[in-house]
């Protein structure tokens, strides 16, 4: 569900797939209408957007850190080719240095926007209801195996 929207708006299957695995599976529920969130302890405001609308500006997000995460790899790989020295000064190009610095602090930026989409998703009361189902599901397989261990 969430690569189809994210198809109809421009993000690949691939990356819609990324995001939703990232978020542990929760792009299945997909569709369901928005609530305000509540995400240790603070009171997230409602905006308005599906689950469906938030995985796709998700996987946008993603994109963009992809792109960044690929510039920050090619200048840490002609740094240590040498190719950030100004020749004239033998020390780090000025240019080199402030493309570098903007590069991280977009990262910084991104990751802070992910964080934030992130506490939307997952501060949904259905999202929340299916996470205690799951954990509470896992208690129990757990404890199973613990007292199937004891006896065995």
């Amino acid at each position: 569900a969430a690569a189809a929207a994210a198809a109809g708006h421009g993000v690949t299957h691939h990356h819609a797939a990324a995001g939703a695995a990232g978020l542990g599976g929760l792009a299945a529920v997909g569709g369901l209408s928005s609530a305000a969130a509540t995400v240790g302890g603070l009171q997230l405001p409602d905006d308005g957007k599906t689950d469906q609308q938030l995985l796709t500006e998700l996987a946008g997000v993603l994109d963009s850190k992809e792109g960044l995460l690929s510039k920050l790899r090619s200048m840490n790989s002609t740094a240590e080719a040498g190719g950030h020295v100004d020749a004239a000064t033998s020390r780090p190009a000025d240019s080199f240095q402030a493309s570098y610095a903007t590069v991280l602090s977009n990262l910084q930026s991104i990751n802070s926007e992910l964080q934030a989409l992130l506490a939307r998703l997952q501060g949904r009361p259905h999202l929340q209801q299916q996470q205690q189902q799951a954990l509470a599901a896992r208690a129990a397989a757990a404890a199973a195996a613990a007292a199937t261990s004891a006896a065995g």
